[in-house]
């Protein structure tokens, strides 16, 4: 990288070498300095897409807000999507499905969660190498919370 940093340098790319030691330039083998180098500007990948997809004008019809993630953890609450959606969702109830979750209960009010669902709670079998077993799980898991809504 370094050597690769030197000749665009000497090609006159003026702030090659501090593109470089950017935050998320190495990432995908480099791909986030190229970018950086063309122009691109870093955001936050939730936000990105909340924005992208309106969620604040949507959620003003919401009565609740339900939102998912593999494993919710410590990273999740760092700024992953759930994180973002309960930002945005003000006082709405929250309900987050998963994969799993080694977020403890107590810890839940940090993302304003209500309630956290986990596939991990319904089965004991691998659901993330079984597509029709987490297909399943998921049907249940939508049929539990609109009961529990009801």
């Amino acid at each position: 990288m370094g050597y690769f940093v030197s000749k665009l340098s000497e090609s006159g790319f003026v702030d090659a070498a501090a593109l470089a030691e950017h935050e998320g330039a190495g990432s995908a083998g480099g791909i986030g300095y190229a970018c950086f180098l063309l122009g691109a500007r870093q955001v936050s990948g939730a936000e990105y897409f909340l924005d992208l997809l309106d969620f604040n004008t949507r959620k003003d019809s919401c009565v609740i807000v339900i939102t998912g993630e593999g494993s919710i953890d410590e990273q999740t609450l760092a700024g992953k999507l759930p994180a973002a959606v309960a930002r945005r969702s003000g006082s709405r109830p929250m309900i987050a499905v998963a994969g799993r979750s080694l977020l403890p209960r107590e810890r839940w009010s940090e993302m304003a969660l209500t309630r956290v669902y986990t596939l991990a709670e319904y089965t004991d079998r691998d659901s993330s190498k079984d597509p029709e077993l987490s297909a399943a799980l998921l049907k249940q898991i939508g049929q539990d919370i609109g009961t529990t809504l009801l």
